[in-house]
């Protein structure tokens, strides 16, 4: 997971799931009251920085990896749908397991089609039987590839249970008292302070002709409705335009429920109540450099940097803690079910980034 900094807190699963980079201090924000949480990851969050507020480790410990038992945490690995945590127990396999299962997959679908096209030219019941049989091998290469994860599952899960027990008794040092000891330095009062954003973090740079976002050369993104996106971009986007678009490569921006900041780094903005039927990220002045935004899409569990803004004083000043690492995780992990925060769980410790620095940056 994410590795900032090095000597601190270890949350992984293993020795590392993957590295990100920390981000810089974001800048300002619109200082509003949020609305009702409309999505799991809301109110995990909200939930999270109640701890920091009421001093509660006990529940703060529970919005963690540590809440999950052995049992949950053996299903967790086996259910678990994210590509960096299967590369790493097996050590980069998976992704060779995926890429081959994906091309004999692919090779037996475009069989499939051309004996689909010449049905009506041959006995269409030997047609139809040979389909079927293709249909077969396409479930066996899925078959295949969940009973290669489950070996590795079988066994890794028990070293790295114990791995994540051997680190439980510094939590509370390295991952919560940091957040209160910033907030002490600053004279934060937090009976007094109030959550006034809730954003989902992406780190914007760019990199071999594309744009990089959390250290990855043009990821598919998989976004969530009603939730806000907070786009920042550092130092290497100078000069290179990043638009939305209904299309690949647009040209017309797609600009309903955007905005972007006008101080501090000008970070951009995005939150969709009813997000359109297909969402790009382009550069106007460059093709190919971004790729797709999908929506809500169940079938894998991403991890996500939640970015909490505060308030607080008179006049209020703004500041910013940063959840790194929440995870969804399969219903049957979760450590309490019907609990709507239990949906999620941090897999890193949080960053305490301080006051908000509202100074225009430079173009």
């Amino acid at each position: 997971m994410a590795l900032v900094p090095p000597n601190l807190l270890n949350m992984r699963l293993v020795q590392r799931v993957a590295v990100f980079l920390l981000v810089a201090t974001p800048n300002n924000t619109v200082w509003a009251e949020l609305t009702s949480p409309k999505h799991s990851l809301d109110a995990f969050a909200r939930n999270v920085f109640e701890t920091f507020k009421g001093n509660d480790f006990g529940t703060f410990h529970q919005h963690t990896i540590f809440a999950l038992s052995e049992e949950q945490f053996k299903r967790f690995l086996f259910e678990v749908k994210n590509d960096e945590i299967r590369d790493t127990l097996s050590k980069g396999q998976w992704s060779q397991w995926k890429e081959n299962t994906r091309i004999q997959r692919k090779m037996i679908e475009e069989e499939i089609k051309k004996k689909e096209e010449e049905g009506g030219e041959i006995n269409s019941l030997t047609a139809q039987t040979e389909i079927k049989e293709l249909k077969v091998k396409i479930v066996t290469l899925e078959r295949e590839l969940l009973r290669k994860w489950a070996v590795v599952c079988a066994q890794k899960w028990r070293n790295n249970y114990s791995r994540l027990k051997s680190i439980v008794s510094s939590a509370r040092r390295e991952a919560f008292d940091p957040i209160l000891t910033g907030a002490e330095k600053e004279g934060i009062q937090w009976q007094t302070a109030r959550l006034t954003a809730v954003e989902i973090l992406h780190e914007i740079s760019f990199a071999n002709n594309h744009f990089k976002i959390d250290g990855v050369e043009a990821p598919i993104l998989q976004w969530y409705s009603g939730l806000t996106y907070r786009l920042h971009f550092d130092k290497t986007m100078h000069g290179k335009p990043f638009r939305l678009a209904t299309l690949p490569e647009g040209p017309t921006p797609y600009e309903h429920g955007i905005a972007r900041e006008k101080t501090g780094d000008k970070d951009l903005l995005a939150r969709f109540r009813a997000p359109p039927e297909a969402l790009y990220y382009y550069c106007p002045a460059k093709e190919k450099m971004g790729n797709r935004i999908h929506f809500s899409n169940p079938e894998k569990h991403l991890r996500h940097n939640v970015l909490l803004t505060f308030s607080y004083g008179s006049p209020q000043h703004g500041y910013r803690i940063l959840l790194r690492d929440c995870l969804p995780i399969p219903a049957r992990s979760a450590p309490r079910a019907g609990v709507t925060w239990n949906q999620w769980l941090l897999f890193e410790r949080p960053v305490w980034l301080g006051p908000i620095r509202k100074d225009p940056s430079i173009d």
